[in-house]
């Protein structure tokens, strides 16, 4: 598979935070919308940078999975021999065995994360993280939130045929040919969808209490539509809210995943990206016009 830049895939819906190619992105937010639930994710598009790390233990000893030579049958090595025969690869030329131990890796230029076609569920509930009732995970191959995923996403063009060659129960792939659906929007956001049928409910039922109120001569109609607008746009807030938390939390997640594929304290990238930050904050100018259009 070809790698792409970040430039050339958009942000998920249901993991804010990460990225597919538009095709596999539109694929995964409908399939996860006609699940009911967000199917968290720990990886998805990654750059030719960071397969580097993780696949070549000479650039990078901490991280990298691959050693040079076909070392295969050696003691502390696997069977899972590659690289020669990798077209289009900065590797092409030299076997690379992966060391015992570590999860199998493509060829840095060669991988469906690199081309924004792949995701990685996560298969431990960790604390922060969404409750069953509204998240799930891949806690093993019979796991039957899995089973039932499966099910869902073929129709949209995901499958586990590459996760299970390479023994990863939480490595999902998308098959353009296969999505019956290609190029299709999702319509909703899962987040959306919950958060639309529960702001609307709540609405509802306080707007029914005006009403009553009305009825007893304590409101009048105008109060009585000023408190539905109040409350609507109360509810928006909410919403907005919510969604920046997700974001946020989508974030440090992503962040927490770089560091340990580098082998560095997430604490010093936190710090590093706020640095940053502020710095570009002191450097804005921002210029106010007094003329009116």
């Amino acid at each position: 598979m070809a790698q792409i830049s970040k430039s050339q895939c958009i942000e998920l819906q249901s993991n804010p935070g990460y990225y597919l190619e538009r095709d596999a992105a539109y694929a995964w937010d409908r399939a996860c919308a006609e699940f009911g639930k967000q199917v968290i994710i720990t990886g998805a598009w990654r750059s030719y940078e960071t397969q580097v790390q993780i696949f070549d233990s000479e650039k990078h000893p901490s991280t990298g999975r691959y050693v040079r030579g076909n070392r295969a049958g050696q003691r502390g090595y696997t069977a899972d021999v590659r690289g020669r025969e990798a077209d289009g690869s900065l590797y092409r030329g030299s076997w690379w065995t992966r060391k015992a131990g570590t999860a199998a890796a493509a060829v840095p230029g060669t991988s469906n994360h690199g081309s924004g076609r792949a995701v990685d569920v996560k298969t431990r509930r960790e604390k922060g993280d969404p409750g069953h009732e509204t998240a799930v995970i891949f806690a093993g191959w019979n796991d039957e939130d899995r089973k039932r995923w499966l099910r869902i996403a073929a129709k949209h063009g995901w499958a586990d045929d590459e996760g299970r060659s390479v023994g990863e129960h939480w490595h999902q792939t998308y098959y353009p040919e296969r999505d019956q659906h290609r190029g299709e929007k999702p319509k909703k956001t899962i987040q959306e969808d919950q958060m639309s049928a529960t702001t609307e409910r709540q609405i509802d039922e306080l707007h029914a209490k005006l009403l009553r109120k009305f009825a007893d001569g304590e409101h009048t109609v105008d109060v009585v539509e000023g408190q539905r607008r109040n409350l609507i746009v109360s509810r928006r807030i909410e919403s907005d809210t919510t969604q920046l938390l997700a974001t946020n939390r989508a974030q440090a997640a992503a962040i927490e995943a770089l560091a340990k594929s580098v082998g560095v304290d997430p604490k010093v990238i936190t710090a590093t990206v706020e640095k940053s930050i502020d710095k570009a904050l002191a450097d804005l100018k921002i210029t106010l016009s007094t003329e009116v259009e």
